[in-house]
């Protein structure tokens, strides 16, 4: 960088100073400045300006390989499962990133990759230097979760393409991340291999059994109405497949006359469901289920309908979190309700 300074001073001394002028220089700069980042990278703990890191970020081993790199650990904790490669041509192949990701911080979505300027750009950097775009350069939106890991796959527009196969370990991939109350951040794996065309396994250690202590319900609509947990039941459907559903018995404090649970009415917030493993599913629809209330009792509530979820294994014992948008009349009273560490009873009498 001292050479490229006293250049730049040089040319400044006999080239008038215009707008162009100054963009080529950032450039130049920004190209010296990443290709100093992948050689560290290269380097690693030998090289003691590598083992530094900007104050408030995380560094966390990767298995198989690798470090992830995390200025928002104030705001999350995020983890990476591991890199792996499809082949989709005789020499080359598409790269992407498997993630685990937990809120610190009530938010309910997450922005990941994409092209921010002077924030930084998500690309991947081999050995040499040479970069790797993403399929598509815009954000992908991601639904995450206070208190839980979510797992997040990244083999869609974040995917990066035109990868050599022969190409064994990435140097450096930066990955754009921004949280509902900072700007953009770069999230950084470092020296981290390509597993070429291996079949992910499908996480359910933990969620094959039953949960330790008891369910838990957070209910911040508690003023204005009790719901109680009656159970969580699965309905096999097929061999080793089924739905699951839930049910609720909601006591009103006042005198609603309906109530919808489900869907998401165009908040960032969808009613879903996240495993013991950080597996994250979706409910059937996108919609709500809607009931009415009898003056004065209690409704039993059976979320068997858009709300049920689909296609999913019966090794799953328990769940981590379930996720409940619910809407009292029109909406004067809503918001979310959470089960969490809540067993699954496959097939009840």
């Amino acid at each position: 960088m001292r050479l490229f300074g006293l250049v730049v001073l040089g040319i400044m001394m006999c080239t008038p100073a215009n707008a162009q002028f100054g963009k080529l220089l950032k450039k130049m700069g920004d190209a010296i400045d990443k290709a100093s980042e992948v050689t560290n990278a290269i380097v690693g703990e030998n090289n003691t300006e590598a083992a530094k890191l900007p104050e408030g970020t995380v560094q966390v081993n990767i298995e198989g390989g690798g470090t992830l790199e995390n200025p928002l650990a104030d705001y999350m904790d995020v983890e990476c499962e591991g890199v792996y490669g499809r082949t989709t041509s005789p020499s080359f192949g598409e790269v992407y990133a498997v993630l685990k990701v937990k809120m610190k911080v009530p938010q309910t979505n997450l922005g990941i990759g994409g092209d921010h300027g002077n924030a930084g750009n998500t690309f991947a950097y081999d050995a040499k230097g040479t970069a790797y775009k993403q399929k598509m350069n815009i954000i992908g939106n991601y639904d995450v979760q206070e208190g839980f890991f979510v797992r997040i796959k990244l083999d869609d527009s974040r995917r990066f393409v035109d990868v050599p196969r022969s190409l064994t370990h990435l140097a450096l991939v930066d990955y754009m991340f921004s949280t509902q109350d900072t700007k953009w951040k770069v999230v950084k794996l470092r020296d981290v291999p390509i597993q070429w065309d291996v079949e992910q396994q499908v996480h359910l250690e933990k969620s094959s059994q039953l949960p330790v202590g008891a369910p838990l319900i957070i209910n911040p609509l508690r003023d204005v109405l009790d719901i109680q947990l009656e159970g969580v039941y699965g309905q096999t459907t097929e061999e080793g497949f089924g739905t699951i559903y839930t049910v609720l018995t909601l006591k009103p404090k006042q005198p609603f006359k309906r109530v919808a649970i489900g869907s998401n009415w165009g908040s960032s917030a969808p009613t879903l469901a996240i495993d013991q493993d950080a597996n994250l599913y979706m409910p059937y629809k996108n919609l709500s289920d809607a009931f009415t209330f009898e003056p004065g009792k209690p409704l039993r509530v059976v979320l068997n309908d858009n709300t049920r979820y689909k296609n999913m294994s019966k090794a799953i014992r328990s769940m981590g979190v379930m996720r409940f948008c619910v809407k009292l009349d029109g909406g004067d009273h809503s918001g979310y309700i959470y089960l969490q560490n809540v067993p699954v009873t496959w097939d009840p009498e």
